[in-house]
């Protein structure tokens, strides 16, 4: 068997992929480069050999999930499909996520649904953010089983969760920046975050 190549990501704290600024945010890997640690975020190859960022551009320029949901107000946060997509245009989006897994088969436990467009956006959006297979599956999750634009503050509500993740926030204050981690990880991942950090400490 062949082996795969990818490229590595090597960013810094100066790369707008660190910056809460950019639109290309990868929090993922910004906690990785700012804590000094490894294994949290995803790596993986992307079509035509891009780079993570690039792709996201280029899928930007031809996903519009929104289009197809009623937006959230200050009294209704629910995720409401209000247009069906043309089937042309979810086969785009179908192909794109299923070349994704070609690529990269360690993406094949993330398992978005494929009539619907909001799953299918998070899981490719997901992999160009670098978050590894677990927490892009998790956030997917929380999304359906909440029904909810506020997946992440509802599931922060929940104090075993949150109460992990202030153990992850803790421990980055110890390294010397305090701060909670930018994307709703999945419980693995908090506890791979502490062990991690509890090595540097």
């Amino acid at each position: 068997m062949t082996k795969r190549k990818i490229t590595p990501h090597f960013y810094t704290v100066s790369d707008p992929e660190c910056s809460l600024q950019s639109r290309f945010f990868k929090p993922a890997v910004a906690f990785e480069v700012t804590y000094g640690v490894d294994g949290i975020a995803g790596l993986y190859q992307f079509p035509r050999g891009t780079l993570a960022s690039a792709f996201e551009d280029a899928a930007c320029r031809i996903f519009r999930s929104n289009q197809y949901y009623a937006m959230p107000t200050e009294k209704d946060f629910s995720i409401r499909r209000i247009k069906e997509p043309s089937e042309a245009a979810m086969s785009v989006n179908r192909n794109l996520w299923n070349r994704l897994v070609a690529l990269n088969p360690e993406l094949a436990v993330v398992t978005p649904r494929m009539d619907e467009p909001m799953d299918l956006h998070d899981a490719i959006f997901g992999a160009a953010a670098l978050l590894n297979p677990t927490d892009i599956q998790f956030f997917i999750k929380a999304k359906q089983e909440t029904g909810s634009w506020q997946a992440y503050g509802l599931t922060m509500d929940n104090p075993e969760y949150r109460a992990l993740n202030d153990e992850v926030t803790a421990r980055t204050g110890l390294l010397g920046k305090r701060d909670r981690p930018h994307w709703l990880a999945a419980p693995e991942t908090l506890h791979e975050m502490i062990r991690k950090m509890d090595l540097k400490l």
